[in-house]
C-alpha cells in the first residue's frame, strides 16, 4: 500500500509539473494575441486619425507629419522620410521627415533641405520582398526599404525607412504596416495634387466659357 501511495505522489506531482507547464504556454499564447490585438487597435486609430485629419482642413506638411508620427508610433524606425513625386522633374522631394533616438523622435526641418531628389522609382515586380499581400515593398538593404506610393498604378512618391544607425533589421510585420499606411498617403498627395490644380482648372473652364 506504501509503495502504492509512493508511485501515486509520483505520478501526481509529474501532473502538475505538466500542467503548471500547459498553463505557462496558454499564458504566453495569450500574452501574444492580446499584444497582437493590441498593436492592430492602435494601428486601426492611426488609421481613422489620419483618415479624420484628411476630412478637415489641414496643410499638406501637417498631414504627412501626421502619418509619420503615427506609424512611428506602432512600429520603429531610426529614420522615416516621405518623398513626394514632382511630375515637372520627374523626380521626388523629401516633404516631411523624423528621426528617432533613444525612444524619442523628432522632426525633420531645415536639414529636410539639405536631402537629395531621387529619381521616380522603377517598379521592379520582381525585387519585391515575399510578403503574403504581395505589397510593392523594394529593397535596398537589410536596413533599409522604400515604398512606393500608389494610385491607380502611379507612383506619387515613396516612404523610405532606415535602421542604418542601430543596425536593427527592419521586420516584415514593420513593413506590412508600412504598405498599409502608404494607401492614406496617397490619398493625401492626391488630394493635395487636385487642389494644386485648381486655380489651373478654373482658368481653363473660364477660357472654355469664354469661346462659348
Amino acid at each position: 500500500l506504501l509503495e502504492k501511495v509512493e508511485k501515486q505522489n509520483i505520478e501526481l506531482k509529474e501532473w502538475n509539473i505538466n500542467l503548471e507547464k500547459k498553463v505557462e504556454q496558454k499564458t504566453m499564447q495569450l500574452r501574444e494575441a492580446y499584444k497582437k490585438l493590441q498593436f492592430k487597435v492602435k494601428e486601426l486609430e492611426g488609421r481613422d486619425k489620419i483618415l479624420q485629419s484628411l476630412l478637415t482642413i489641414n496643410t499638406f506638411e501637417e498631414v504627412l507629419d501626421l502619418i509619420l508620427e503615427i506609424i512611428l508610433d506602432i512600429v520603429k524606425f531610426n529614420k522615416i522620410v516621405i518623398y513626394v513625386a514632382d511630375d515637372k522633374q520627374k523626380v521626388m522631394l523629401p516633404k516631411a521627415g523624423y528621426l528617432t533616438k533613444d525612444n524619442k523622435k523628432s522632426k525633420i526641418d531645415d536639414e529636410l533641405l539639405k536631402f537629395p531628389k531621387l529619381p521616380l522609382p522603377a517598379l521592379d515586380m520582381d525585387n519585391k520582398t515575399s510578403l503574403s499581400d504581395k505589397c510593392n515593398i523594394n529593397k535596398i538593404n537589410e536596413y533599409s526599404y522604400f515604398i512606393p506610393i500608389l494610385k491607380d498604378n502611379v507612383c506619387l512618391g515613396v516612404i523610405l525607412v532606415d535602421n542604418s544607425e542601430t543596425k536593427d533589421a527592419v521586420k516584415e510585420e514593420s513593413l506590412k504596416v508600412l504598405s498599409g499606411f502608404s494607401s492614406l498617403a496617397s490619398l493625401a498627395i492626391n488630394d493635395y495634387l487636385v487642389t494644386s490644380n485648381l486655380p489651373g482648372m478654373q482658368d481653363k473652364i473660364n477660357e472654355i466659357l469664354g469661346e462659348l
